[in-house]
């Protein structure tokens, strides 16, 4: 009897050290798995890609404990940041801020200061005006994150690139423009200067004479609030947006517009929502001319597995 005690014993001991060579959690949650995941992440051509990849690594990393590893998938970022080709203006921008972001978690302040010293002292050099705005908000939104003492500069950055949002001629292009200076004031906890600009987005959405445009533009704005959890806001615009939507007059036009407030509401997780505008679209097909109904109907079929 006590052999055999002996003997369960010795194969539960044996499975309990397997257990903790591969690591809690199984293969993917291991940091040896993680570690190797880095490796792989390293090798993607794209540096803007490996840079993403590595700092989503380094964050599963650092949730597990494992500080060295998520230190050496940031530093490898960084790396890929610097690989990024600097006529690339926005890409290049935006993800030295997310690698500066991720230094700061890491609690490397000085590595992460260097980084948004290089953005900020470079973002005015940017001649493209929807780069210029994408690049200083992220810049603002790390100052609201991680520098809170400094959250004044960021407010002056933001202010800086108005009026290059102003000076851009898509409309919709614009649009999301402000909605990102928007987003970012929100970040720095600039209530004021948050809700100038959506005012001033609004109004702009509600004069286009174009009701496909007009519509367009109230749900980037009511997608953008519902991004930075202004939900009654967005509520509000989304409303007014399908209110637009259903004054369209062309049959095919209404319907693809539908379809766009759809996939905004699908991205903000209101899939409830999402469902009855894509119903909208499916209700005008059989308006639309033949010639133009095929592609409606692909649209309505892409957003549905999609949502």
């Amino acid at each position: 009897m006590v052999a055999r005690i002996s003997q369960w014993l010795s194969v539960v001991i044996a499975i309990c050290g397997l257990s903790v060579f591969s690591g809690c959690g199984g293969d993917d949650e291991g940091g040896g798995s993680l570690s190797a995941e880095a490796d792989q992440a390293d090798k993607i051509a794209d540096p803007k890609m490996r840079a993403e990849k590595l700092v989503a690594i380094a964050a599963k990393q650092r949730k597990q404990g494992d500080v060295n590893g998520a230190n050496n998938s940031i530093s490898k970022a960084r790396v890929a940041c610097d690989k990024i080709a600097r006529n690339n203006e926005a890409d290049w921008g935006k993800t030295t801020c997310l690698v500066a972001s991720a230094l700061f978690q890491a609690n490397r302040r000085s590595d992460a200061e260097g980084l948004v010293k290089t953005v900020r002292d470079s973002f005015e050099e940017i001649s493209d005006a929807y780069a210029k705005v994408e690049v200083v908000a992220a810049l603002a939104e790390v100052y609201g994150a991680h520098m809170k003492n400094q959250a004044s500069k960021g407010e002056v950055y933001l202010a800086s690139v108005e009026d290059d949002a102003k000076s851009i001629q898509d409309a919709n292009s614009r649009t999301r423009a402000f909605v990102r200076i928007a987003g970012a004031y929100h970040q720095l906890d600039a209530a004021s200067e948050s809700q100038r600009i959506i005012d001033i987005m609004v109004q702009a959405a509600n004069e286009l004479e174009d009701l496909r445009k007009r519509g367009d533009s109230l749900v980037i704005i009511a997608e953008g609030l519902a991004k930075i959890k202004m939900t009654d806001e967005a509520d509000e615009l989304f409303d007014a947006a399908k209110a637009v939507i259903d004054e369209i007059e062309s049959a095919n036009s209404r319907g693809h517009a539908f379809v766009g407030l759809a996939r905004a509401h699908g991205r903000v997780g209101q899939s409830a929502k999402a469902q009855e505008a894509l119903e909208e679209a499916r209700q005008v097909v059989d308006k639309v001319e033949a010639s133009m109904r095929a592609q409606l109907k692909d649209a309505i079929d892409i957003t549905k597995r999609q949502i």
